[in-house]
């Protein structure tokens, strides 16, 4: 209660408020004297202002100094006092350096000197100063030094600072204060050092994010900023700092490490959004339904894979469900030496089916050699699955709804074939699809047990027969591009003999195209 009545009694005067508001804030330029008044100082000190310097000293107001002067001209009857006031708040009244710098240059005449008082003929002054203020009426009246410098309160060295060159020059110098280059700017030559550096690596275009970011590339996804920078260091004595490095890789290029990939759902992000910025409470409301039902239904077939999963357990002679998922990309040979990431290597493909009723695992793996990843790959994969590993009648399916893998006419005219050919067991096959966006599959855990031991595989014990069966589901290969191939070529030194063979016969398409694969026919003649 003495929190409510305090918080109460701050909140009627607004005195106490602000300064509350001031007390809570996260950054406070008055609890911070040195940067804040470092930004401040240089206007308040040519305005003569008090002024806090770079140490944080205080440094007093200027003010002019009146009274009697002792030369023999009587400067201060010449010039009163009011007058030398009212001089000094004109001189400070001036809106920059500059300003005040013409002033001093206007009023202060340089002339060859009358009389030498020196028998050295090389005598180091050769110049006289004549100091001059306006008096009430506007006319240039002659003064000293001593009460020219009392009057403006201004040092001798800015006095020569001003009148360094003036019998050369006719106009007043300007002020070059944090005019020049920077001392530690990064020359134009380790830009381009760096630029070339990173323009060394491969990119590629996504096709599947064209949309979001045009032109934007893609490097290798096991690259990344500080290999890059690493990289960088080994091949330049003289490098720059991995701060330039970022800032060069930030601004002049258009590049990313991996495809854009969506954790979250785009719906909810997007229903999220919209929730937000609704202005009336009745569209919020139908968003928020909008929303639940959208969730409902990403939750109805979570559930149904769930059910039909400990129906297999139950049945399994009679009804199988399987999920199946595409694997990111493989670059192939995988190497952890610096040259793979300047070399275009070659795709490798991993497609696993998922037995949900006996929890067995099935991975398909072919090269960008030997085909490509469409739906007629996909195709031959379930193809071989149902041939070799399938023994039920009723065949239920989970994927996510890919449309260029997945969810296409080529895939569904397959299913059709299968259920009427009597080759396959098969009479029903349910092709169903987890929500976009919702639709983590237990193959995601296989390829993550993959991806955790591909660095450890033993070379000897590697099973080399299951790839090579794949030639009978591919039997005129893939070809690739030639610069691919080349550049693989140039691999061959980090990868072991046994390897060579294969990537040195690899097909190469002069015409550069990576996209022409034989279509399979599925008549009831094939075997």
């Amino acid at each position: 209660m003495d929190i409510e009545n305090e918080l109460q009694r701050l909140l009627e005067s607004d005195d106490e408020l602000s300064e509350l508001a001031d007390s809570c804030s996260e950054y406070n330029p008055s609890e911070q004297p040195e940067l804040s008044n470092l930004g401040s100082s240089p206007s308040d000190q040519e305005s003569g202002k008090e002024y806090n310097d770079i140490k944080g000293k205080v440094v007093p107001k200027k003010q002019p100094k009146v009274g009697p002067c002792r030369c023999s001209n009587k400067c201060h009857i010449k010039i009163t006092e009011i007058r030398q006031i009212q001089i000094f708040d004109e001189f400070y009244s001036l809106d920059s350096l500059n300003m005040q710098t013409s002033y001093l240059f206007t009023m202060i005449k340089v002339c060859n000197k009358q009389r030498s008082y020196t028998q050295n003929p090389n005598s180091r002054r050769q110049k006289s100063r004549v100091y001059c203020l306006l008096d009430c009426s506007g006319s240039e009246v002659k003064v000293c030094k001593e009460f020219f410098q009392n009057t403006l309160q201004v040092s001798v060295g800015r006095i020569d600072r001003v009148l360094k060159n003036k019998g050369e020059n006719s106009t007043p110098p300007s002020d070059l204060r944090g005019k020049g280059p920077s001392a530690n700017k990064t020359s134009p030559e380790k830009i381009a050092e760096v630029k070339n550096f990173i323009e060394k690596f491969p990119a590629y275009e996504s096709h599947y994010a064209l949309h979001k970011s045009t032109n934007r590339k893609y490097m290798a996804p096991d690259l990344n900023i500080i290999k890059l920078y690493t990289l960088y260091t080994e091949q330049v004595t003289n490098p720059v700092s991995s701060f330039v490095f970022r800032k060069i890789f930030n601004e002049e290029f258009n590049l990313s490490f991996h495809p854009l990939v969506s954790d979250s759902c785009r719906k909810c992000d997007a229903y999220d959004i919209k929730i937000k910025a609704a202005e009336s409470e009745a569209h919020r409301n139908n968003l928020k339904q909008e929303l639940e039902l959208h969730q409902r239904k990403a939750i109805s077939t979570r559930t149904g894979l769930q059910s039909d999963t400990e129906l297999a357990k139950n049945n399994p002679e009679d009804v199988t469900v399987i999920t199946f998922d595409l694997m990111k990309t493989l670059p192939t040979p995988l190497l952890s030496t610096g040259i793979c990431y300047y070399k275009r290597q070659l795709w490798t493909y991993c497609f696993g089916i998922h037995n949900m009723g006996n929890g067995d695992v099935y991975m398909f793996v072919w090269d960008e050699s030997v085909a490509s990843r469409g739906p007629q790959e996909i195709g031959s994969c379930i193809l071989y699955f149902l041939k070799k590993f399938f023994s039920t009648e009723h065949l239920i399916m989970y994927s996510d709804q890919c449309g260029g893998q997945n969810r296409n006419i080529k895939l569904s005219l397959l299913c059709q074939y299968i259920v009427s050919s009597p080759e396959y067991m098969v009479k029903n096959i349910d092709h169903k699809f987890l929500v976009s966006g919702h639709s983590y599959l237990p193959c995601d855990q296989d390829f993550g047990l993959v991806e955790k031991q591909k660095n450890e595989l033993n070379l000897e014990k590697r099973n080399t027969t299951l790839i090579a069966n794949l030639d009978l589901l591919y039997p005129n290969g893939n070809c690739i591009n030639p610069l691919k191939k080349k550049h693989l070529l140039c691999l061959l030194d980090y990868v072991p003999p046994i390897y060579h063979e294969f990537y040195k016969s690899l097909k190469t398409n002069a015409q550069n195209i990576d996209n022409e694969i034989p279509l399979i026919d599925f008549s009831s003649d094939d075997e």
